[in-house]
């Protein structure tokens, strides 16, 4: 077997939200929160100010609106 292997960092496909750090956001299940992290993959961490709670959700997955 031959073949290429390659390293580096992933890239999300072009149809992906991308969120900023600070960014307020709210959505439908979990309600209003704060974007406080950004992973490779498209994961964007969010704090929703309801319960404090911090999750990890797929933005390509997560119907989160921009407030």
């Amino acid at each position: 077997m031959s073949g290429t292997i390659r390293v580096g960092r992933a890239r999300p496909p072009a149809d992906v939200p991308e969120y900023r750090l600070g960014e307020d956001v709210s959505d439908a299940k979990f309600g209003d929160g704060t974007v406080i992290g950004v992973e490779p993959g498209g994961i964007v961490v969010i704090r929703f100010s309801r319960d404090g709670t911090e999750r990890k959700l797929l933005s390509q997955y997560a119907h989160l609106t921009r407030r």
